[in-house]
Formats: C-alpha cells, structure tokens, sequence
C-alpha cells in the first residue's frame, strides 16, 4: 500500500525476473484464458 500512495514508478518485489508491460498484459491475459489484446502508441 506504501508503493501506491507514493506513486513509485518502480517497486520491488522480491523477485529476480523483470517483466515488460507487454509482458504483463499477456499475463495478464494468459490468467484470463484469452488472446491479448495490445496496441501500441508512438511516445
């Protein structure tokens, strides 16, 4: 709960591996049984 009041852009969790947010997401969706949806933006 710290890490969202203070809006850290990073947070550590006690783990090794790094995810991307696409990574994330197709997780994400992996859990949901269905296909990833993800468009991606110019910066």
């Amino acid at each position: 709960m710290r890490a969202i009041k203070q809006e850290a852009e990073e947070v550590a969790v006690g783990s090794h591996e790094i995810f991307t947010r696409r990574e994330i997401v197709e997780l994400a969706f992996d859990v949901l049984g269905r296909p990833p949806q993800v468009r991606s933006l110019p910066p």
